[in-house]
C-alpha cells in the first residue's frame, strides 16, 4: 500500500514498492525531467487536496 491516509508525499517514490524494483526508486527507474514531471503532479494534486 503506497498510502493508509490516500495521499502520497514525493518523497515516497525513493522508498517500496518503487525501491523493490530499484534500489533508487523511481530515480533509478526514469530520467531526471519524468521524475520532476511526477513530482509535480503530485504536488499539484496535494495542493489540490488540501486547498492552496
Amino acid at each position: 500500500m503506497l498510502s493508509k491516509i490516500r495521499m502520497m508525499s514525493p518523497a515516497m517514490l525513493a522508498k517500496p514498492p518503487f525501491s523493490d524494483i530499484h534500489f533508487e526508486g523511481v530515480f533509478g527507474l526514469f530520467d531526471d525531467g519524468v521524475v520532476m514531471d511526477l513530482r509535480n503532479r503530485i504536488k499539484g494534486i496535494e495542493a489540490l487536496a488540501v486547498g492552496k
